[in-house]
């Protein structure tokens, strides 16, 4: 015989190994179901960040503008408000940086939708005039954050505590990237920014009292960078790749690309690219190029 225990003593073992099956068999039955994620639909690329670093495995992220396209000059499709009426969550940014999103929001049917727009959370938080790139000013994102938690929360009140701590957390990265910004720039050689692309960066010079000089067209840019004397100018990552190097062969000037964030490519996605990543590589290159310590 095999029995090392009296017949009993192994009874009284499948009894209680079955008697445990039937006690933890309804709590394992109540774990979310996938379908049950709080569905979060976000306009531009940091926003949809912010979100699925602080929503987790709890929270469904979609990002409408997609992969490598002009978020300031989109044109949405029929579709778009579709996935806006799936959402439990609408979250853009501001008006003047998605001015296609309001004479979207009248046609709007889910009436249990939550919308959010960025730009009030930081601009309330700042006490500043929100700029068309609102996530820019390091200061307001932790307040977008919180904002965010609030809407999750009143989606899912069960996950409050599971979104409060990744927020603290991420808010904390966040706040201390703001400082290596402000420690980085406060000395530095050249003040002097020369910018071609879409004009976002205002409230970040401002900020560190740089001096921005906006350009609009290749022609514009090279005056500029010969009346200026930079070694470096900036120049967005929309802007045409062939057309900065053309400048850069006129002026004999270096380029430096600075990222406003609002948009990444699907290999960025694919690669695992977040906010906080081109942040610090914008500040790498700003750096360089204004020539600090």
């Amino acid at each position: 015989m095999l029995w090392s225990k009296p017949h009993w003593q192994w009874l009284m073992v499948a009894l209680a190994a079955a008697g445990w099956l039937l006690y933890v068999a309804p709590v394992m039955a109540q774990s979310p179901e996938p379908s049950a994620k709080v569905r979060v639909v976000t306009t531009l690329f940091p926003l949809y960040d912010f979100v699925r670093i602080v929503g987790g495995e709890r929270v469904e992220a979609v990002m409408l503008v997609p992969p490598g396209s002009d978020p300031y000059g989109y044109q949405p499709q029929p579709s778009d408000l579709e996935t806006i009426n799936s959402a439990d969550i609408f979250l853009y940014a501001s008006e003047a940086t998605e001015p296609w999103v309001e004479p979207l929001l009248p046609s709007i049917t889910n009436q249990n939708l939550l919308i959010m727009a960025a730009a009030n959370s930081a601009g309330a938080a700042t006490h500043l005039q929100p700029d068309a790139a609102v996530w820019l000013n390091l200061s307001g994102d932790p307040a977008i954050v919180d904002d965010v938690v609030d809407d999750l929360v009143t989606a899912d009140e069960s996950g409050r505590d599971y979104y409060l701590a990744r927020a603290s957390e991420y808010k904390e990265r966040l706040i201390a990237l703001e400082r290596r910004y402000e420690a980085a720039l406060q000395d530095c050689r050249n003040r002097t920014m020369v910018f071609y692309g879409q004009p976002v960066f205002a409230g970040l010079a401002r900020k560190h009292h740089l001096i921005l000089k906006d350009c609009k067209t290749a022609e514009e840019l090279v005056n500029v960078i010969k009346e200026s004397g930079v070694g470096i100018y900036f120049f967005s990552d929309a802007a045409d790749v062939k057309l900065m190097e053309g400048v850069s062969e006129k002026t004999g000037v270096r380029q430096q690309l600075l990222s406003s964030a609002a948009v990444v490519t699907a290999e960025q996605l694919r690669n695992g690219t977040t906010f906080l990543g081109i942040m610090e590589e914008d500040l790498a290159g700003l750096r360089q190029g204004l020539e600090c310590r």
